[in-house]
């Protein structure tokens, strides 16, 4: 029985050495790292992100994932050139994550601030040519004038944003250099992308948040999530979106850390408990039948004894003189009042 319970401890010690080794070579893995670059963080303007990788190449399909004040606000990956876009509409920190196989996990912070741009344009050109005509008079002689041209360029700079509370996209006014005449949401030539809760007519759907979600009861995964569409996705199913919501669900879309419903079990933590279980009740269940063996030894021979004690005294033995032998061989007096019970019973 020792010997088995050796071998059971050995192979489950080298199950748990062999399960570690592999848990540790995942994690120390060499991994490159990722070289990022930010262009333009201006509010409101496109922000470019190129990801280079190894040689300093444009690494594709890298997972990004930008964040303000703890929320998720653009996600996506990278094209081909490497390349990822997104528009901030507020001003602060944003965090940004790049994930990538075979890379380091990076994380940077993206300032964005208000980019002042100048833009003057010319409504109008007006050219004015004044003619002067000199002419002198001699006598016989007549000679024509010689015109001299005098050339005057105005131009006339008119602003673009005249305040009068009306939005005119003809004369170029937009939200983005008119937004005290053009409101956000309105059809004014220019997607100001603002999540205000209109749908802006001049974005197409990819890019206006409030443009995805079309509530028409289907999940149309190449717009709409349980982030930005919940009555159309549900928690819990795929759509390039990781809601996190405990609803017994694991979301197709999250890592196991992120969604309580995708933790696994680590069995390897039972296995401890379970063997001492196991062992307590082998035990127990080992010096029970053990002392049962022995009660019904003591009882075999005490029969055999009351079976001799009566023979004797069927014989005619003194019973006093059975009595004295019993206690002489550190055995129970009381025996011989069985034998004797039972002889005359």
């Amino acid at each position: 029985m020792t010997k088995k319970l050796v071998s059971i401890f050995i192979t489950l010690f080298i199950i748990f050495a062999l399960a570690s080794g592999i848990e540790g070579r995942d994690e120390r893995g060499d991994r490159d790292t990722m070289s990022i670059t930010i262009g333009g963080a201006c509010l409101n303007n496109v922000t470019t992100i190129r990801i280079l990788g190894k040689r300093d190449k444009p690494l594709g399909d890298v997972e990004i994932d930008i964040f303000y004040k703890n929320r998720k606000v653009a996600y996506g990956k990278t094209d081909n050139m490497g390349i990822f876009k997104f528009t901030p509409n507020k001003l602060g920190i944003y965090r940004m994550e790049a994930k990538k196989s075979g890379y380091n996990t990076e994380e940077i912070e993206i300032n964005v601030s208000i980019c002042v741009t100048t833009t003057t344009t010319i409504t109008s050109t007006t050219t004015t040519i004044l003619a002067v005509t000199t002419t002198t008079i001699i006598p016989t002689t007549t000679t024509k004038t010689l015109p001299t041209t005098i050339r005057k360029t105005t131009t006339t700079i008119k602003k673009i944003c005249n305040r009068d509370g009306v939005c005119e996209p003809r004369r170029g006014e937009n939200h983005r250099n008119c937004p005290q005449d053009c409101p956000s949401g309105y059809r004014d030539n220019y997607c100001d992308r603002i999540k205000d809760g209109k749908c802006d007519p001049d974005c197409s759907r990819r890019y206006d948040d409030d443009c995805f979600c079309n509530n028409d009861g289907r999940c149309e995964e190449e717009f709409e999530n349980y982030g930005n569409c919940p009555r159309d996705c549900k928690s819990g199913r795929k759509d390039n979106y990781c809601d996190g919501v405990k609803d017994g669900r694991c979301d197709p879309d999250c890592k196991p850390e992120e969604d309580p419903d995708c933790k696994k079990v680590d069995y390897l933590s039972y296995i401890y408990p379970i063997i001492i279980v196991f062992l307590v009740f082998g035990a127990l269940t080992y010096y029970s039948m053990k002392r049962e063996m022995e009660r019904r030894e003591m009882e075999r021979k005490e029969e055999e004894l009351i079976d001799y004690l009566k023979e004797r005294l069927r014989e005619g033995e003194d019973p006093d003189v059975l009595k004295k032998e019993l206690i002489a061989n550190g055995q129970d007096p009381e025996l011989l009042e069985r034998a004797e019970r039972y002889l005359w019973t």
